[in-house]
């Protein structure tokens, strides 16, 4: 009993040693703050902004900014030419397991005034440095024992990187910056330096579609935008339908994308698509299933003109409006038979045996019939399982093997 007593004694004199020394450091920590804190404030010319976010900050409400070294504070005034920084800037330190991080510092730079200017970066630089050090010039790999105010510089890339995205963007996973790399697989990473609003900027996932509901219609309430369909099939960048659009178009601070009013609803769609009244072309019942050129146009794209590219027939592709259905709209007038790529237009490249015969021996009835083979060949003969040449692409035939003796 006198032990346990004694043991009891022992841990509730540890335990008060202990919340003294925790208690003796917080208030070291305190009065080294404070001090320094006074110290600032006694040096003549000091301006509040460079540490406080508010015009008059009091006691209660110090609006504080990150803390700063003092000769950073005029770090704006030195790296004032954002145009002459990198404009991107591969972090690899962890390549074996992910892909290089695209950190668009020229992007960053440019939009220095909306946080707490270059020094939320670049926060220990002397001030005689000409232009900013790169983060590995203080930061080692590993964070040094006994000195928690200087992490490594894993530590340094994701406090400083975590503390803006966290507050923009509200997601901190780290597929959002790595992408995770297959063994073997080549170290690169992907950039679109104009792509997006015209303006220096990290590739952006695009949506397949998008559905929207228009409300005050009793009917066709769906208005389906196939956004993939506009970028692979019409060959849509993302500047020609985003201009001049502000970032807080995506990004904002204080939570979910803002919503923009237009004062017209159809000014996005009617810059290349013609609004003539017909509101059932875009609102419809239930979703729209994409762009079929036959049944919105009337004709009907054939295996010779499903691989030509929009603009080549629709050169003016501000607007896509209808063509003239005859050859010679789109091919040159002086076409004969003689000029005429079986080949190109055909897809067949035609066998020796049925590169000089005339056109209507294979096509009596026009271009768009069937093909009569039986007036050459017998009725056994089927088309196009025994084609008259070889498909274009196709491997060439091979001749047979020689039997085995």
């Amino acid at each position: 009993m006198r032990n346990k007593a004694g043991y009891l004694l022992s841990f509730a004199g540890a335990k008060s040693l202990s919340v003294f020394f925790s208690f003796s450091i917080m208030a070291m920590f305190v009065f080294i703050t404070r001090t320094a804190s006074a110290e600032m404030h006694a040096k003549p010319g000091n301006e509040c902004s460079p540490c406080h976010t508010c015009e008059k900050p009091t006691k209660e409400e110090p609006c504080l900014k990150k803390c700063l070294r003092p000769e950073m504070k005029d770090a704006d005034k030195r790296f004032t030419e954002s145009q002459s920084a990198p404009d991107v800037i591969l972090i690899d330190k962890m390549s074996e397991l992910y892909m290089p991080v695209v950190f668009p510092h020229r992007l960053h730079a440019a939009m220095e005034a909306m946080s707490d200017g270059c020094e939320i970066c670049h926060h220990h630089e002397t001030t005689t440095a000409e232009k900013p050090q790169p983060c590995s010039a203080c930061h080692g790999e590993f964070t040094q024992p006994g000195n928690l105010w200087k992490p490594g510089l894993r530590g340094a890339y994701h406090r400083q990187c975590l503390s803006c995205h966290r507050d923009w963007s509200g997601s901190t996973d780290c597929i959002k910056c790595h992408e995770e790399r297959e063994p073997g697989q080549p170290i690169e990473a992907k950039m679109d330096l104009s792509d997006i609003t015209g303006k220096l900027h990290p590739n952006v996932e695009e949506p397949d579609k998008l559905i929207y509901r228009t409300p005050g219609l009793e009917e066709g309430m769906l208005v389906t935008f196939n956004h993939k369909e506009h970028v692979q099939v019409f060959g849509k960048r993302c500047v020609d339908c985003h201009r001049q659009e502000n970032c807080n178009r995506c990004h904002n601070r204080n939570g979910d994308a803002p919503k923009p009013v237009r004062d017209d609803p159809h000014q996005d769609c009617a810059s290349c698509h013609a609004v003539d009244g017909d509101c059932s072309q875009c609102h419809m019942k239930m979703e729209s299933p994409g762009f079929d050129h036959g049944k919105r146009s009337g004709f009907v794209l054939k295996s010779y003109h499903e691989g030509v590219a929009c603009k080549a027939c629709h050169p003016n592709t501000t607007t896509y409006k209808g063509l003239q259905r005859t050859c010679s709209s789109c091919h040159a007038a002086d076409w004969s038979p003689t000029n005429f790529d079986h080949a190109k237009s055909g897809k067949i490249t035609l066998d020796e045996n049925h590169a000089g015969t005339d056109c209507a021996g294979c096509h009596p009835n026009g271009m768009g019939a069937p093909i009569n083979c039986e007036a050459c060949h017998e009725k056994t003969f089927v088309y196009p399982e025994k084609s008259p040449g070889a498909p274009v692409g196709a491997p060439a035939p091979q001749p047979p093997a020689p039997p085995q003796p």
